[in-house]
């Protein structure tokens, strides 16, 4: 049933456009019908905002498009029109509009109460003369709706229009351009067509073109240069009387150029985006070499792997195409040992990149396990906290519109990455430059590359930032430009705690949890007579109740991250503190000093660390380390700036690191040693 909710929710939020007895009524609430976008464009740059929102007659505006400098409306008349434009007053009531470039003074408007709601005013201008309309900002406002009625009921009109084109030069034949057309009387009425050829972007100034008089005509792409064309179409009667208002289509560019620009990259945080000077190539990208082209349409996101992205641009299927260039993408990688949660409302059906499995479904979905309880997102502003189980999730996450988000973090958690699932659910505002103005205090300007058409929720965004271990809350916005729905992966560590290494860079750790160690690596180590063999852990995951040798910097800080799974440890001799189980007696323990394991002679084990049971009877009352693997040794155990010897065998003898040489000699530094 909430899904079922949610569905209605967006269908209200995607406004209904209207035709009928040539009256093209247009009604901005965050969208335009399917079957007006031929006739009408609106350019929702300014976003629709909430603070319009208001109620005209009988209707309730959810938002009005918010007129500024990046939004407008236009439209086409074919005969003289009258036009109707409904203009919210809830905010900034003064504020005025400009129709056709000319501000609309406010006495032409009438201002009209809605029953306890807010002001609109309605503007009536009467005698439109035909052809293209425009509505575009004077000072801020918002706008309803506009309604068009043409002085003629009955005139033909366009149906479908001709599309620009680009060519490269020596394509032997352009694709015919096609005009169709709604005719008043189809049985006895026909069509007369004429197309006009223009050096600019107007529908008035043409040049007939002498027999270009059908439903299609085929431009001439002989030259390099840019032309626009555009057909007039009158409808006549049996006695060869025109019926009503000619139509007109809109004007079609068509291109033809000699050359074709290189593409060229803009990356952020792993996210790319090709573009080309040449605004009609297609542009192709390789992520293996060049064996594979895939053409380009929209961002995409290098995750787990560094990657040398190619590129190409090419017109005319291939008559031209640009050099292939090459750029390096640094992937925002997850940190080692980290785990994931996904916050977001689970009554969606939106499936996450292969980048994300394996991460648990927790938070924002009501999980049962506690361990995540303690996490949710809050909209700054808005005063409202979502946390799992939330009805807000999923409503609040998507209509965030500017305004701050911040997840909250448990205590211990520390945020290491975090990767945004988005979509614009708005068909006309996927040509805005959606991004995300701030994520962790880091602001990105409108220089960050475009949402561009991800209206798909099965199909999303994705895009990554690396965060530098955010602990408490993660702050994170949108610029504002249109609404965008997601879901949020946090690649997470919680820490367990940590340890300093000792002077000669050693520490022993055990644990009551499985955790990662994080700056410095973890060996196990297998005892035998006056040896240990130190073996480097795989993953540098160390099981709970397991101690363990980790060596590093001198000095360093040490953290453990929790994890939820570990692997068993193979052969190992260190005991851990933590549980009095199997714990030798102090007089049969080796413990840790500086870089040997020595007789302890405390009077108890420290918690937390780890240490070698040891047989009195043996002898020794100090070991010294073999590091079982030679490459391992040479990066862990380089004390001292040592002679490479064949076959030679690395000791830590009496404080100093050694090779054994095929003769039993003990070498340091070059220098034979007793």
């Amino acid at each position: 049933m909430r899904k079922k909710l949610l569905l209605l929710f967006v269908s209200v939020l995607c406004s209904l456009g209207m035709w009928a007895d040539n009256t093209y009524t247009l009604r901005l609430d965050n969208g335009v019908d399917a079957s007006d976008v031929n006739y009408f464009t609106v350019n929702s740059g300014g976003g629709f905002n909430t603070k319009y929102g208001g109620k005209y007659n009988g209707t309730k505006f959810l938002a009005a498009l918010k007129m500024n400098s990046k939004s407008s409306i236009s439209f086409h008349t074919n005969g003289t029109a009258t036009v109707v434009i409904v203009q919210a007053t809830s905010a900034n009531p003064d504020n005025q509009f400009k129709f056709n470039g000319n501000t609309i003074a406010n006495s032409v408007g009438v201002n009209t109460p809605n029953a306890g709601d807010s002001l609109v005013r309605v503007y009536t201008i009467t005698g439109v003369a035909p052809g293209t309309q425009t509505i575009t900002q004077d000072s801020e406002t918002g706008i309803y709706f506009v309604s068009v009625t043409e002085a003629s009921a009955s005139s033909p009109t366009v149906k479908t229009m001709p599309l620009n084109a680009g060519y490269a030069l020596g394509t032997p034949s352009a694709t015919p351009l096609a005009v169709e057309v709604n005719m008043v009387d189809a049985v006895n009425d026909h069509l007369e067509y004429q197309w006009y050829i223009n050096s600019s972007n107007s529908t008035s100034g043409g040049i007939a073109i002498v027999g270009a008089n059908s439903s299609t005509y085929t431009p001439d792409i002989s030259a390099v240069g840019t032309q626009y064309y555009y057909c007039v179409i009158v409808e006549k009667d049996g006695n060869d009387n025109p019926v009503g208002n000619p139509a007109i289509t809109n004007t079609c560019e068509i291109k033809v150029i000699s050359s074709v620009a290189d593409p060229t990259f803009i990356d952020i945080n792993g996210t790319v985006e090709i573009d080309c000077a040449t605004d009609i190539a297609t542009i192709f990208y390789s992520l293996d070499n060049g064996t594979t082209w895939v053409e380009f349409t929209r961002p995409f996101t290098i995750q787990d792997n560094d990657a040398t992205v190619k590129a190409k641009a090419v017109v005319g299927g291939g008559t031209l195409t640009s050099e292939i260039v090459s750029h390096n993408v640094a992937a925002v990688k997850a940190k080692p040992g980290s785990s994931s949660i996904i916050l977001y409302y689970n009554d969606t059906d939106m499936t996450l990149d292969v980048s994300s499995d394996g991460a648990a479904e927790a938070a924002l979905v009501g999980n049962d396990d506690t361990e995540y309880q303690d996490w949710a997102i809050e909209i700054t502003g808005e005063g409202k906290k979502i946390l799992p189980g939330s009805d807000l999730a999923y409503t609040t996450i998507k209509a965030s519109k500017g305004r701050q988000s911040r997840i909250l973090l448990p205590p211990g958690y520390r945020a290491n990455r975090i990767t945004f699932y988005s979509y614009v659910n708005l068909p006309e505002a996927t040509n805005n430059k959606n991004y995300w103005a701030e994520v962790d205090g880091h602001t990105y300007d409108n220089s960050s590359i475009a949402m561009a058409s991800f209206t798909d929720l099965d199909d999303p965004d994705v895009r990554v930032f690396a965060l530098d271990d955010v602990e408490d809350e993660l702050t994170f916005t949108d610029n504002n430009e249109s609404q965008f729905c997601y879901y949020a992966v946090i690649d997470y560590t919680i820490l367990e705690g940590s340890i300093t290494l000792n002077p000669e860079g050693f520490a022993t750790y055990s644990g009551e949890k499985n955790v990662y160690v994080d700056g410095a690596q973890a060996y196990t180590c297998t005892f035998s007579g006056d040896k240990i063999d130190a073996q480097p852990i795989e993953g540098n995951v160390v099981p709970a109740y397991n101690g363990v040798l980790i060596y590093g910097k001198p000095g360093a800080t040490v953290k453990f991250n929790y994890q939820k799974t570990a692997a068993a440890l193979g052969a190992n001799d260190l005991k851990p503190t933590t549980t009095a189980a199997g714990l030798a007696s102090i007089e049969g323990a080796l413990a840790l000093s500086g870089k040997t394991f020595k007789k302890y002679t405390g009077n108890e084990f420290l918690p937390g660390k780890a240490y070698l049971p040891y047989n009195p009877s043996a002898g020794a009352k100090e070991t010294f380390f073999i590091f079982g693997d030679e490459e391992e040794a040479t990066e862990v155990t380089a004390v001292t700036e040592v002679e490479k010897v064949a076959a030679a065998k690395k000791y830590v003898k009496n404080g100093q690191f050694v090779i054994e040489n095929a003769n039993g000699v003990f070498n340091a530094a070059g220098a034979q040693i007793k």
